[in-house]
């Protein structure tokens, strides 16, 4: 019964961050048009970053002791995550939030099939014959003309190949490295990556 509650609590949380990601896309899409993508990183960044810290503080995450394996897989993540973001971001502020999304959805498919690659994770002949009916459907969505797919169609699939790197990183960290830790250190790195890329383009000023 302890473990049915658990996995409950665990596919809420899911659920929830699921439509906070959904939220997130559509707000920054109405976005496109009137910032620059790494503005908007910027400034997503900012308010990510104080919510974060002050919840580590709170849960005593801020300053964890963190080995060197973890620390060098923490560094990937975070390449991965601003690489990610940044191409993310880009795709949605230029193409149907609808069709960038779609891409997206290939990102479940690529994380199993990656699990069974390079994590050695079991995965059987029904699993591999979903992944390929999934790639399918997905390419078959993604074919060339294609109405509201275009070149900005590569930076979502870009985006979708550096989540995959940032799962397949995280799964490897030890179970005592706090999650908000990483989670605040990724803010952290995108904020400071938008800012220094926003420095070589033209500030525009912000409404409402």
């Amino acid at each position: 019964m302890r473990a049915l509650s658990a996995n409950v609590r665990g596919a809420t949380l899911m659920v929830a961050s699921m439509a906070g990601f959904a939220i997130n896309d559509a707000l920054v899409k109405t976005l496109s048009g009137t910032l620059p993508v790494h503005q908007v990183m910027f400034l997503r960044g900012l308010f990510a970053s104080a919510f974060l810290i002050l919840i580590a503080w709170w849960a005593g995450a801020l300053w964890p002791a963190v080995a060197h394996t973890d620390r060098n897989r923490i560094i990937w993540r975070t390449f991965s995550e601003i690489g990610a973001t940044s191409c993310f971001i880009a795709a949605v502020f230029n193409m149907p939030l609808a069709n960038a999304t779609a891409i997206l959805q290939t990102l479940p498919l690529a994380v199993t099939l990656g699990a069974a690659i390079f994590l050695r994770e079991q995965v059987g002949l029904r699993c591999y014959s979903a992944i390929l009916i999934g790639f399918a459907g997905v390419f078959l969505i993604f074919r060339s003309g294609t109405e509201g797919f275009n070149g900005y169609s590569v930076s979502a699939l870009v985006a979708v190949a550096l989540i995959l790197v940032r799962n397949l990183t995280t799964r490897g960290l030890s179970t005592g490295v706090p999650s908000l830790f990483v989670a605040l250190v990724s803010a952290i790195a995108i904020t400071v990556a938008g800012g220094l890329a926003s420095l070589t383009l033209e500030w525009r000023p912000i409404e409402a």
